[in-house]
């Protein structure tokens, strides 16, 4: 992956410190600013003060984003949003005559010059997700199998010569769509071993935490690929999360599902926060079938997926 552009990482940086100094000024006067605009002061003055809290907060999030973009993807993706519910908000009051004019253009130069420096950054993110970026680019699907071991030792030329394997992507290990993933695994691995297919999961932990994990839903024994590099994720297409992806209203509905969040493994997080996951049937060097979520709570029919047609 390339690396990221030291100019964008300079200009959180600078988003960073303006919004935690605008915060800091918010929550030690709030007055100030109400007598700045000729309005009367409030009597209560603390919701004010917790604006301006939030506005530190996220200004220490914009800055410590800068050191890695990538993974602070969403703490910038929300910040935008928020600039922008902002000023929908300030416009709104104004149109009711509640704020002055004053205060309008104060709240609009304090936001919208960062719309656009936000918005580059989380263009230069996504179009960096985005780039196929692996040691096996440009090999034919065999070339890739022969040099990818399992846990075992073996390859997965080796394995999938033998007989067909259906190769289960998992994202990161503690997520609850890998939660669902796995116990679906345990499920339905009798029926699908029935068939003559052999389950191999794909992960980016080392094999020792996926024992770890494999072995809390009955997976001890199951092979496994350990891929941390994502360059069979890569080469398999399965590539980091688009914008679209990411801040789609079932997406975050997901994450904050109460029953999800009661059956999800809390532990450290193992992988790529962003990575997608899919499930392939393979066979002698062939992709028969292929499954890619098109949103991390897709649930495929893993039995369908590894039926073999005569």
């Amino acid at each position: 992956m390339k690396q990221f552009p030291e100019w964008a990482s300079m200009m959180l940086k600078l988003a960073g410190v303006t919004n935690a100094f605008w915060g800091l000024t918010l929550a030690l006067f709030p007055d100030t600013l109400f007598r700045w605009a000729g309005m009367d002061v409030p009597q209560y003055l603390f919701p004010w003060q917790m604006i301006g809290v939030i506005a530190i907060i996220f200004g220490v999030f914009y800055f410590a984003a800068a050191f890695n973009p990538r993974r602070h993807i969403m703490i910038i993706g929300m910040g935008f949003v928020a600039k922008i519910t902002q000023l929908i908000f300030v416009l709104d009051l104004w149109s009711q005559e509640v704020l002055p004019l004053k205060l309008v253009l104060y709240f609009f130069a304090k936001d919208l010059i960062w719309l656009g420096p936000l918005a580059i950054v989380l263009y230069l993110v996504a179009k960096m997700e985005q780039t196929p970026s692996s040691a096996y680019l440009g090999l034919p699907l065999p070339d890739v199998l022969v040099r990818v071991y399992t846990n075992t030792g073996e390859t997965l030329q080796h394995l999938t010569d033998k007989q067909p394997a259906l190769l289960v992507f998992l994202r990161h290990f503690g997520c609850s769509s890998c939660h669902q993933a796995l116990i679906e695994l345990s499920d339905k691995r009798t029926m699908i071993e029935k068939n003559g297919v052999k389950i191999i999961v794909v992960h980016m932990a080392s094999y020792e935490d996926a024992r770890y994990y494999l072995s809390q839903y009955g997976l001890r024994d199951m092979l496994n690929v350990s891929d941390p590099n994502c360059d069979l994720y890569t080469i398999f297409g399965l590539h980091s999360m688009s914008l679209r992806q990411l801040f789609r209203l079932k997406y975050l509905q997901f994450l904050v599902k109460p029953d999800s969040l009661r059956r999800q493994h809390f532990d450290r997080t193992v992988g790529d926060h962003y990575r997608m996951p899919g499930v392939f049937l393979v066979y002698k060097g062939e992709l028969l079938k292929a499954y890619k979520h098109e949103y991390i709570h897709d649930q495929p029919d893993l039995v369908s997926l590894a039926s073999i047609e005569v």
